[in-house]
């Protein structure tokens, strides 16, 4: 799920392993959503896209710092193009998105295009905003075992995640929960009831003391050997990031 949007991807915790039996599916939330998170981060991302057999490698710079409750994300692309995103995001609020192209042209993305595609792959602009837990309705599934990236075994919560307002993006979530260490390893995310795609956190690496997911998967459900995924080149929390670079009169 994008519960911490595009944001999130970078910065899940691992909390010590207890004893979850009987809790309930807003337990079971709660749980992941107190795991202790950066303040700031920045690093370079490797952006690769496959559709219809054509495969694209982008590269970025991710900055992200937190300002009380909102969280401010500035994406510099390096390599092709020179596209920049500035996002403000706030749990309960309407995210503001910027795109500044290549030739220094800004646009405000509306909030009409948070389902079209972010950077022409698999992830929509919803995907980049941080969400309030009061959004939305929780309901506990059965367990589900899935694989991680080496093919073990991972023993999940399953929770459904419903939000309560009419005309948003997905109708539906459904979240993996590490019953270990509460970490969300993969969302199912549906589209007026159906499931449209499919994300999955891989090798998870202490980060400054952070596990964090170094590679996030995404997969449309409609068209098999198409994806896209972020992979984690170099990644540093908690250090000091300017003001500067998440202002929109220096954007």
């Amino acid at each position: 799920m994008s519960t911490k949007g595009f944001i999130y991807f970078f910065i899940l915790m691992v909390l010590s392993s207890i004893n979850a039996w009987g809790l309930t599916a807003q337990q079971i939330i709660t749980k992941n959503r107190c795991l202790t998170k950066p303040l700031r981060s920045c690093g370079t991302i490797k952006l690769v896209i496959k559709n219809r057999g054509v495969q694209t490698v982008k590269q970025f710079r991710v900055f992200t710092k937190k300002y009380g409750s909102q969280t401010r994300s500035r994406i510099n692309f390096i390599r092709p193009t020179r596209m920049q995103f500035l996002i403000y995001s706030k749990p309960g609020k309407s995210t503001q998105q910027w795109i500044k192209f290549s030739s220094g042209r800004i646009r405000r993305v509306a909030s009409g295009s948070r389902g079209a595609s972010w950077a022409n792959s698999h992830f929509y602009y919803e995907d980049l905003q941080t969400y309030s837990i009061s959004k939305f309705k929780f309901t506990k599934l059965s367990d589900a075992v899935i694989k991680d990236y080496k093919k073990k075994n991972v023993l999940c919560y399953r929770i459904a995640a419903r939000t309560y307002k009419r005309g948003e993006v997905y109708s539906k979530r459904i979240l993996y929960i590490d019953k270990k260490n509460w970490q969300i390893r993969r969302v199912k995310f549906f589209q007026r009831g159906n499931h449209t795609k499919t994300l999955s956190n891989y090798l998870f690496k202490k980060i400054n003391g952070i596990n964090t997911p170094r590679l996030v998967y995404m997969e449309p459900v409609s068209r098999k050997g198409s994806y896209s995924y972020l992979l984690i080149q170099q990644m540093t929390f908690n250090t000091h990031l300017s003001d500067r670079l998440f202002r929109r009169s220096s954007f």
